[in-house]
């Protein structure tokens, strides 16, 4: 059975195996899943946590995969806040190429198409980001509070996104962002420059409480 490695000197990897983790990733694209869950989800071979890690650390070494870390920001309440990076492929349409997912099939589950959508979305604001010098994180407390993007830059300025797949979900983004950025304290983490709520097809305008809202179409130069 044929093998493949890096020029790290890394261990060689069995492609059954990796195909069934990239399999994995897809479903978990865009979440807090653990490497014990991911591992456990690879049905075609036994895998264990730590080799997870080490083939996820190998697909990120080949820019297949990247990292959303997350975001600490200085809180008013007690609640901890997680520490967990979401993973995403560099280019969300590898999901559905590797799941062999059609446009039919995704319509159908939209539980995962959300998820996607939310990866797509983060690709684009990491690439408008990273240009200027900003980094993309999310938020989620252990009381369940979370918010899907964070873009921060060196200069202490950030800003909030809750991405929707759909319109009517606008006003769960909102309140979303507002129960969330009411938390931060604004002595130690300064106020956010602006929050949005993003999503597929949606309008773009500002809302009553100064929330803007725009589709993934309007991010482009």
């Amino acid at each position: 059975m044929s093998t493949w490695g890096d020029s790290t000197g890394s261990p060689r990897r069995d492609p059954i195996r990796l195909q069934a983790l990239l399999r994995s990733l897809a479903r978990h694209i865009a979440t807090e899943a653990s490497f014990a869950t991911i591992a456990r989800d690879v049905t075609a071979r036994t895998l264990s946590a730590e080799t997870a890690v080490g083939y996820v650390n190998a697909l990120k070494r080949l820019f297949i995969v990247e990292e959303q870390p997350a975001w600490t920001p200085h809180l008013r309440s007690r609640y901890a806040v997680r520490t967990s990076s979401k993973l995403h492929f560099v280019d969300p349409a590898l999901a559905a190429a590797i799941t062999a997912t059609s446009v039919e099939r995704l319509m159908q589950d939209l539980e995962t198409a959300g998820l996607w959508f939310e990866s797509q979305v983060v690709q684009h604001l990491r690439t408008f980001a990273e240009l200027r010098g900003g980094r993309v994180y999310h938020y989620r407390d252990k009381s369940g509070k979370e918010v899907d993007a964070v873009v921060e830059f060196d200069d202490g300025r950030w800003a909030a996104f809750e991405l929707k797949l759909g319109q009517r979900q606008i006003p769960k983004g909102r309140a979303s962002l507002a129960a969330f950025v009411a938390d931060i304290d604004v002595e130690r983490t300064p106020a956010p420059v602006f929050t949005a709520v993003v999503t597929a097809d949606g309008p773009t305008m500002r809302l009553p409480d100064g929330v803007l809202t725009f589709p993934l179409h309007a991010l482009r130069p």
